[in-house]
């Protein structure tokens, strides 16, 4: 049996090894720029691949190469190569002869150690390190002055490398899921750092520095050991998202005000008993969580010696005493007339066990944003109609049917979370509130939506994945302002209708996990489209049309039936992201080579999937 089994291996590795002698003999034939072995569980190349020094784009992923010949240094041209899920444990010296690469992806190997002589790559733009078994970076590194983003994810450093802090280029940096603790004053020298991600690395507190990194966009603290924040923090003027979600911060300055551009912000899973009414002045502000450590953080109902609610938050929670004679609804009360009293411009009361809101709710004249998700809810009191002041209600995770018509009269509403309930229509009025600009409406039970959607000209998102819509919804098509659409696993949608087109200020179409099996002509028409998701689904082809999206930055068509691309593709210059495995293409056309822009590509064509479903996404 094991001398079958080893027969078995070794015919394996000689197929594979033909598959790859076969493509590069046609790549050097044809003078290719574009060459992909990836997923062939290769140990070894072919020699006359170093030979062919027309490539740009060369694509090793997914084999057993534990080195590469100093044969590499020989492809001039190379700009973007992919060694990503090898066993590489170094690379040649001549790695520093590749002049024009942009792009070098070594996540998942087996390095110890920075390779020798990586750090002369002249041109060096986006490095991917993660998953490694880094434990420091040596101190040439500072010397990638072009580098613009870099992945040290899950490696197992202990500080925060000091060549970091010389990267003066630097646009985004990944560093989660280490042991770094803390944070040095240096980190303030990246002044061109836009994207910063420090997900879990046991930091303690953040320097005054971070202050100075004035260009700084999104900013990811999320699962530390935080216990304040800076002052310097919220001079991040910016700022656009922040997340300080799975801390122990216990309260928020009313500087916070001062992060004006700020839109998404987490503070989910702290200790935070009160917020700053500062908080409201942050008008682009779409998104809030605020779920605290221990839910609901409100003082004891006098005579109850009862816990606090299910830290879970089931909003399948159950009481046996009637809604509002219970301790979940007692304690709502007693919040509400605290935050009257302070004339609270924020306030949460999410409560696994809360069926029913208190009609005090409606005498907050200054609230802001409210927060009820993950509670028990049903519908609301009228009175929510009184809060004219309100800008953010989150009613995510309950059980809610329908909303009372008093929600049009909720005249500065900029966002309205109704995910997870258990509505089969869009509740009566939502389509009057004026200034709706983002309506979450993911995973309900929805079929269709109302002709006086269409209403809603002010509205930029909309999230209506995880329904059961058989056709696309034709009011969509009149949301004009509509930015944002997420539809995604249907069940049933195989078309879009060509009124699509209609669509002229939408940046980012997320379809995932339909059963489209074309597109219309009419998606040519999406001009500002920059993202687009069309993953797991049944396209056969993409129509001429496709290729006028020139504005497009993201494509994910994997897990569908493709089985060509056109030479077209080079007409989007600005695309940075191309996934398209697993489809059943035979050849990748040498025009992808002129997308300058591309550093994230999965073209493996020679894998084949055994399903075309993929994990959920989510949150879309």
């Amino acid at each position: 049996m094991l001398a079958q089994a080893d027969a078995e291996g070794e015919s394996r590795a000689e197929r594979t090894q033909r598959i790859a002698q076969a493509r590069v003999q046609a790549a050097k034939e044809n003078s290719a720029t574009v060459l992909i072995l990836s997923g062939l569980g290769l140990q070894e190349l072919p020699a006359e691949l170093w030979d062919i020094s027309t490539l740009e784009i060369l694509c090793l992923d997914g084999n057993n190469l534990t080195a590469l010949p100093p044969g590499l240094g020989q492809l001039s041209n190379l700009r973007m190569l992919l060694l990503n899920n090898n066993r590489i444990q170094s690379l040649p010296s001549t790695v520093d002869q590749l002049e024009n690469l942009q792009i070098l992806d070594l996540a998942r190997n087996e390095l110890s150690a920075v390779p020798d002589n990586l750090s002369r790559i002249p041109n060096l733009k986006h490095l991917a390190l993660q998953d490694s078994q880094l434990s420091d970076l040596p101190a040439d590194f500072s010397e990638l002055s072009s580098l613009r983003s870099l992945d040290l994810s899950r490696n197992p450093l202990s500080t925060f490398p000091a060549p970091l802090t010389q990267l003066s280029n630097l646009q985004t940096l990944y560093l989660s899921q280490g042991s770094i603790a803390k944070l040095p004053p240096e980190i303030g020298q990246l002044t061109a750092l836009e994207k910063l991600v420090l997900y879990d690395v046991g930091l303690s507190s953040i320097p005054p520095e971070i202050g100075e990194l004035q260009s700084l966009q999104h900013l990811t603290l999320t699962r530390n050991q935080l216990t304040s924040i800076p002052p310097a923090l919220y001079s991040l003027s910016e700022l656009r998202s922040l997340d300080l979600s799975y801390n122990s911060l216990t309260d928020l300055s009313p500087e916070i005000s001062q992060l004006s551009q700020i839109e998404n912000l987490n503070l989910e899973y702290n200790a935070i008993a009160d917020f700053p009414s500062s908080i409201g002045q942050l008008t682009n502000l779409t998104e809030i969580d605020i779920v605290p450590q221990v839910l609901p953080a409100a003082q004891p109902v006098a005579g109850s010696s009862s816990p606090v609610r299910n830290p879970a938050g089931n909003p399948n929670a159950s009481s046996e005493t009637p809604p509002k004679f219970s301790e979940s609804y007692r304690r709502a009360l007693a919040r509400i007339q605290a935050a009257k009293e302070s004339k609270a411009t924020m306030l949460t009361l999410a409560d696994g066990n809360l069926q029913q809101l208190p009609p005090e709710i409606g005498e907050l004249a200054d609230l802001e944003v409210l927060d009820l998700g993950l509670s028990s809810l049903t519908t609301l009191p009228p009175e929510i109609g009184q809060l004219s002041n309100l800008r953010v209600l989150d009613l995510s995770a309950n059980r809610i049917e329908t909303l009372p018509p008093t929600v049009s009269n909720l005249e500065s509403l900029k966002s309205l979370n109704l995910r997870r309930n258990r509505m089969s229509a869009v509740p009566e009025n939502i389509d009057q509130i004026p200034a709706l600009e983002s309506l979450d409406l993911y995973d309900n039970e929805l079929t269709e939506l109302p002709a006086e959607l269409a209403n809603l000209q002010s509205l930029k998102t909309l999230r209506i994945s995880r329904n059961a819509f058989v056709t696309f919804p034709i009011a969509i098509t009149q949301l004009t302002s509509l930015e944002q659409l997420y539809m995604s696993s249907t069940r049933y949608l195989t078309t879009l209708s060509p009124e699509i087109g209609q669509l002229a200020a939408l940046k980012t179409l997320v379809l995932h996990g339909n059963d489209l099996s074309s597109l219309p002509p009419e998606i040519g028409e999406l001009s500002n489209l920059q993202h687009l998701d069309l993953s797991s689904n049944a396209l056969k082809e993409l129509p001429p049309e496709f290729y006028q999206l020139t504005q497009l930055k993201s494509v994910e068509l994997s897990y569908n039936q493709l089985t060509q691309l056109s030479p077209n593709i080079s007409q989007l210059s600005e695309l940075t992201s191309l996934h398209l495995y697993p489809n059943r293409l035979e050849h990748i056309p040498n025009e992808l080579s002129g997308l300058l822009e591309l550093r994230d590509l999965d073209l493996d064509i020679y894998r084949r999937p055994r399903s075309r479903s993929i994990p959920d996404r989510g949150n879309l």
